[in-house]
């Protein structure tokens, strides 16, 4: 794999948007425009490829526990919630939580992120699904290797 690619999950990824553009990271292209001041993009087989050209690192924990969650918990205060408690190791209730973002404007902004995250993870799912149909070999081949690495 290219040096310039940062491997934070197996579906989150990160690189400078500008090697892109440059053609020094020939092994990426992405659904979108790979526009480089996006903060993300989505590569055809359904990674998000983060911008390390803007400062990306203080969203990936936010992305990475949305990634991880249900379709059902998906932008939905629950799954904000839940979002939050890992994020900060709370124990608190997500009446709690919700009254703590909506009272302090600051945190506000939190919701609008999870919100956006929720739409990019979605749009992540139906990519890499529509990827796998397209491409069975090569997502049985996928699979087979996970599972020989102790995965699913």
């Amino acid at each position: 794999m290219n040096k310039n690619i940062e491997v934070i999950t197996e579906n989150l990824w990160a690189v400078n948007y500008s090697f892109v553009k440059m053609n020094f990271i020939k092994e990426l292209s992405f659904n979108n425009s790979g526009d480089v001041f996006a903060l993300a993009g989505l590569t055809n087989d359904g990674k998000i490829v983060m911008n390390k050209d803007l400062p990306y690192a203080v969203y990936v924990p936010f992305l990475k526990a949305i990634m991880q969650m249900k379709d059902s918990e998906i932008d939905t205060k629950h799954g904000f919630c839940n979002v939050i408690r890992t994020l900060t190791n709370s124990d608190k209730s997500d009446q709690e939580i919700m009254h703590l973002i909506w009272s302090d404007s600051t945190l506000t902004m939190n919701w609008t992120i999870y919100q956006n995250f929720c739409n990019w993870e979605r749009a992540r799912r139906k990519v890499a699904k529509e990827y796998a149909r397209q491409h069975p070999v090569m997502h049985l081949l996928y699979k087979g290797k996970r599972l020989l690495k102790g995965g699913e």
